[in-house]
């Protein structure tokens, strides 16, 4: 997502590349890129601005060579000659880079759910990418920045049914970092050969097992 200037124009393009390939050979479309749509879900007006895009993109556009700049065919951000925007899953950006992280949540209100995007600057994405014989679960035994670990693992959202790939999102507050360890559930332990992991706030980082 993107938060417009109030001096920009009302059409906003998300251009998305890799800095070590051809756009086109990607299949990813040319300058200005994809044309992103105005984000009018009412629920979020106290948490998103009234000038917010947004656009959905594939997983296998997310790595650590994909850029993106936001532009309304006038102007653009970031400027003419200076890279992109590293593209993180679930980030909300504004002229001057990533803002927050925005997890799509839901409450119960006035009896009935409510679903809503829980944005945050203090959102610490854990990606985990577990050997194929975990199977279908994973858990996170983490501690944020000094404090105490969490008294037992914390079971992790399985992204894709495709790949090995698990997600956790933790509000860090006013700390820098998460040191992770991560667990099968039953009995074998991944902690990066005794190092742990460490993960950062506003980051976009797949750790892949040790084991």
């Amino acid at each position: 997502m993107f938060e417009k200037p109030n001096h920009w124009g009302n059409k906003v393009y998300a251009y998305v590349y890799d800095i070590q390939k051809d756009a086109a050979s990607e299949g990813l479309k040319q300058w200005p890129g994809n044309e992103m749509t105005l984000y009018d879900w009412t629920e979020n007006q106290d948490l998103i601005s009234n000038n917010t895009y947004y656009i959905g993109l594939y997983r296998p556009y997310f790595n650590e060579n994909t850029r993106v700049i936001f532009t309304d065919g006038t102007h653009q951000s970031t400027e003419p000659f200076k890279d992109g925007f590293p593209l993180i899953r679930e980030g909300l950006y504004t002229q001057n880079g990533i803002k927050a992280l925005c997890i799509w949540t839901v409450k119960w209100e006035n009896n009935k759910d409510i679903y809503y995007d829980d944005c945050r600057s203090t959102y610490a994405a854990i990606y985990y990418e577990t050997k194929p014989s975990w199977g279908y679960k994973a858990y996170a035994h983490y501690q944020i920045g000094k404090n105490s670990w969490t008294e037992k693992p914390v079971e992790m959202r399985h992204q894709n049914y495709d790949t090995n790939e698990f997600a956790l999102y933790v509000d860090v507050g006013n700390d820098k970092d998460i040191t992770v360890a991560f667990f099968d559930g039953e009995s074998e332990w991944d902690n990066n050969n005794g190092q742990n992991f460490k993960v950062q706030p506003l980051t976009d980082v797949v750790l892949k097992h040790t084991i």
